[in-house]
């Protein structure tokens, strides 16, 4: 998920942005996300989430990945009030209601990459993935009103 490497090879494909911008993957990923909102020009740009529709809110910059620009807020006003590039598109999502926890309580998700790719006869598909994946856990145990980025 990250456009530019380390090494002096840079890999852009075309139409990443539908994966990269996440006001634009909202389009491609439906229901399958939790519902997203679009801060522009620093307000709403169409609905605002209601303050009762999560204990969490989550506030990231549009087109920045790798989880840097993600911040954690306690309602939609606070999203809005930290949106402080008015230049920039953010997103906000309200926290999902049961996480993926580890046995011990920490929160924690699994990245893993792959290729969808079309083969030449245009009908056809082959899905490549990647042996590796990413486990990303929390250090802190996870609480429904914890916006630390050690227990998100």
């Amino acid at each position: 998920d990250e456009p530019a490497f380390t090494s002096k090879i840079s890999m852009f494909i075309r139409g990443r942005e539908w994966l990269d911008e996440k006001e634009k993957i909202v389009s491609l990923a439906g229901d399958s996300m939790p519902k997203t909102y679009v801060i522009q020009n620093g307000e709403w740009a169409e609905e605002s989430p209601s303050p009762d529709e999560s204990t969490l809110f989550f506030l990231k910059e549009a087109e920045k990945n790798g989880g840097k620009a993600v911040q954690v807020y306690r309602s939609p006003a606070e999203c809005l009030a930290n949106a402080l590039d008015a230049t920039s598109t953010y997103v906000v999502q309200g926290h999902i209601a049961s996480p993926m926890l580890t046995v011990d309580g920490h929160k924690c998700h699994v990245k893993v990459y792959c290729l969808l790719r079309c083969d030449d006869d245009g009908t056809s598909w082959t899905l490549y993935t990647c042996k590796d994946c990413y486990l990303s856990v929390a250090s802190e145990r996870w609480s429904p009103t914890d916006v630390s980025r050690e227990a998100q």
